[in-house]
């Protein structure tokens, strides 16, 4: 005989004899009773003998498995936070996820558990805000974040789960931050494929200064939520024409926000490919609308202004994939050029800042002479006395350590000493050639 029909025999008997208490047997047959149920036996010879045998096995299933899957569930409740790690959803860069029963929410972010491909319930963790949950559970308008009012409070990550697990789900939830998602695999949390874009930076010296140092880096990945609050999303326009048909490289990065995740998931194949469509779709119309000169300046708060309002005038499509485009920030743009066009083209760039730095310079140099011609005209033998000394003080500056300059004498006069001095000043220029 089996260890389980052992089992459920004495558990039978055991309750045989409770059950024998409650009647009107004697206190002395009852214990003698007890002491058989439990006492050592064989079992070929008792079920042979006993005339309750099949009852006492019956008892022993209705009671005995009940009370054990019982403690069992009871064990696993209460030390589900031990191995809590070995049960939450995780999904790899190329496979979801196995078993799990629970999964960490994250703030700002939502998760979908579904059965099957049904919506069961939404878990979000976002400060200040909530479901809006206008009509059914199965509507997308039930699902439309919201921010909340005065007085009301934030969404629930716990809310949807069955009664009966409430208890114990608020237990592994406030000790672990696990929320409970299902019974694997009828109930699971959503999980998709989506293209992950990183920058990258190249700091080196080797890299050319007038080249971009911003590398981007697509990999598909797989995901279990959707971001309620603002993310980025760096993409670049390869080829973008700009109105004089020269290409240009624009790399950008998209500000966004899930709006609806009920949208996001079932609107759409792919809402991330939706997005980098609509936001190149705005870049090209941009740039096609500008000559290059215009578009290479585009980075300037006027210009990124205008490609910011285009962009958030895209409302008819975010309505349908639930993902709210709040702007665009243009991080490099660049002509699609050959070396040496681009050659040619820095050139151009350069001679214009020198050519108006030189006629700036010449306009100055213009405006001096008109103030000195003016000032000669009005000053006289004064004003003529003094350009000369200015003449000499410039001489005198530019001569070498050593020579003697001479100053003519001006006026209508002439002065004896100054003369004198002058004489002077020649034979010490006559000794000094000499020597």
């Amino acid at each position: 005989m089996t260890f389980s029909l052992k089992y459920a025999i004495i558990v039978g008997r055991v309750a045989h004899c409770a059950f024998s208490w409650g009647s009107f047997a004697s206190p002395s047959e009852n214990a003698a009773s007890l002491q058989n149920a439990t006492a050592g036996f064989a079992p070929a010879k008792h079920i042979e003998k006993g005339k309750h045998m099949w009852t006492q096995i019956i008892l022993g299933l209705l009671v005995g498995v009940p009370l054990g899957l019982f403690l069992v569930v009871l064990a696993f409740a209460l030390l589900t936070p031990l191995f809590i790690k070995q049960l939450v959803n995780q999904p790899g860069r190329t496979e979801k996820s196995s078993f799990h029963l629970f999964t960490y929410p994250e703030e700002g972010k939502v998760k979908i558990v579904v059965r099957g491909d049904r919506i069961v319930r939404m878990i979000m963790l976002y400060a200040g805000h909530r479901f809006a949950r206008i009509g059914d559970q199965y509507s997308s308008s039930y699902w439309q974040i919201i921010e909340t009012g005065p007085g009301e409070a934030s969404e629930n990550p716990l809310t949807g789960i069955s009664p009966l697990l409430s208890l114990w789900s608020w237990y592994v939830y406030e000790t672990t931050g696990a929320v409970f998602t299902g019974l694997y695999p009828w109930q699971t949390v959503r999980e998709y494929s989506i293209e992950r874009t990183k920058m990258r930076r190249d700091e080196s010296d080797s890299k050319d200064p007038k080249g971009n140092n911003i590398a981007l880096e697509v990999k598909e990945d797989i995901s279990d939520h959707y971001r309620a609050r603002q993310f980025l999303y760096p993409f670049r326009v390869a080829a973008a024409d700009t109105k004089d048909k020269i290409s240009v490289n624009v790399l950008a990065v998209i500000k966004a926000r899930t709006t609806n995740p009920h949208k996001a998931a079932f609107g759409t194949d792919r809402w991330d490919h939706q997005m980098v469509n609509l936001a190149t779709n705005a870049v090209t119309n941009f740039t096609r609308a500008n000559n290059l000169n215009q578009v290479l300046t585009a980075i300037d708060e006027k210009d990124a202004r205008k490609l910011n309002e285009a962009v958030q005038a895209i409302d008819d499509d975010e309505k349908e994939y639930g993902i709210e485009i709040e702007g665009v920030d243009l991080i490099d743009i660049s002509p699609n050029l050959s070396a040496t066009e681009l050659e040619k083209l820095y050139a151009e760039a350069l001679a214009k800042p020198v050519g108006e730095a030189t006629l700036i310079d010449a306009k100055k140099r213009a405006e001096g002479l008109r103030a000195l011609n003016e000032a000669h005209k009005a000053g006289g033998d004064y004003s003529i006395e003094t350009q000369r000394a200015e003449a000499f003080v410039r001489a005198a500056g530019a001569a070498k350590e050593g020579t003697v300059i001479m100053s003519p004498g001006g006026g209508s006069g002439s002065d004896p000493t100054q003369a004198a001095i002058l004489a002077e000043l020649r034979k010490l220029n006559r000794k000094r050639k000499a020597t």
